[in-house]
């Protein structure tokens, strides 16, 4: 197969999606199949709607010879594609791992809104014209769309009832799950509370530095990591005593199935799709609520219960999923009829 990676950042960028796309990309690529990843942010010096526009020509000279396109988001790059496939009849696959209009409302607004909550009647009735248009044209996209793969169930059961997609179209393919390290040895030293990610309105991150300035828990203990690469940020995670990612929602955080496999424990919001799978040994926090968060976290300070969950960590069980596992799944379904 020759294989379009429809692509919003690439390494050397940084984050989560360049880290997934470049994986993904050589995953393809170790099972013989011949893969181009189109990248859209060589295109962000110019304004939008034009970079849009440039990134659709660029994406439609390189398509007319391949089998698949695999578009990495549902409008940035997600639209261009959905065009692109509609125009040259190409089979067109969509990997949705976060939702674009409501981190963009959320940042707009500055209001906490879940994404649980988000596809209600009354914050569709309070979106901007941009917004209403990237709707309608999210909508367009989904249904030109082959198939659309989520990372887990519940977001594709939110998305489901908002954009009302037929269940037969839509897939689950999990995060990469790494394989579990030993414990380390200075874990009962441990005493950071590490925060690593982008300093947007939804990470909640203005609350968790108002916790600390408040003079009730130690502020030497909280560290603040922006824009770390992969090597990094697993240095300082293995070194920290918990990971705490306090968003008002997250759909299947890297960083807590990162976490896991080092053997660090972590705090995560209850609006997430990771729930399910890790409520057993996981601390979940109120991301609305400021004390809840506060609680949490002297929760997971007190010895006793990091004992407990260490305890859990070093008997925990599961299945880790490499790269090459999850391009199979993909692979799978481009083949499956459509």
């Amino acid at each position: 197969m020759k294989i379009i990676i429809a692509s919003n950042i690439y390494p050397p960028e940084v984050g989560g999606p360049s880290h997934y796309t470049k994986l993904l990309n050589d995953g393809f690529i170790k099972k013989g199949h011949q893969v181009q990843v189109i990248k859209f942010s060589d295109l962000k010096k110019f304004p939008s709607g034009l970079r849009h526009l440039l990134y659709f020509f660029r994406l439609f000279k390189n398509t007319i010879r391949s089998d698949v396109i695999l578009s990495m988001d549902t409008f940035s790059v997600g639209f261009p594609s959905a065009l692109v496939s509609r125009i040259l009849r190409k089979k067109s696959f969509v990997r949705v791992g976060g939702d674009f209009l409501w981190e963009m409302f959320v940042e707009r607004t500055k209001e906490d809104i879940l994404l649980s909550e988000f596809y209600i009647s009354e914050n569709i009735k309070r979106k901007n014209l941009k917004e209403r248009v990237i709707l309608i044209l999210t909508k367009w996209s989904l249904k030109s769309f082959s198939k659309i793969i989520f990372s887990t169930k519940w977001q594709r059961d939110i998305w489901q009832e908002a954009y009302n997609l037929d269940i037969s179209r839509t897939y689950v393919v999990k995060n990469h799950f790494p394989n579990k390290k030993p414990l380390p040895d200075n874990f009962n030293s441990r005493t950071k509370i590490l925060f690593a990610g982008r300093n947007i309105y939804l990470k909640n991150l203005k609350k968790l530095k108002e916790i600390f300035a408040s003079g009730n828990l130690n502020k030497d203990i909280f560290e603040v990591c922006i824009d770390l690469d992969q090597f990094e940020l697993h240095k300082k995670i293995e070194n920290s005593r918990a990971v705490i990612v306090p968003s008002l929602s997250e759909v299947s955080p890297n960083i807590i199935l990162e976490s896991i496999s080092l053997n660090t424990p972590f705090i995560l919001t209850r609006d997430t799709g990771l729930y399910e799978e890790f409520h057993k040994f996981g601390v979940f926090i109120k991301p609305k609520d400021i004390k809840d968060i506060e609680d949490k976290i002297r929760y997971i300070l007190d010895e006793n219960n990091y004992k407990n969950i260490m305890e859990i960590f070093k008997s925990s069980t599961y299945n880790s999923r490499s790269y090459e596992e999850i391009a199979d799944d993909f692979l799978n379904i481009f083949n499956k009829k459509l």
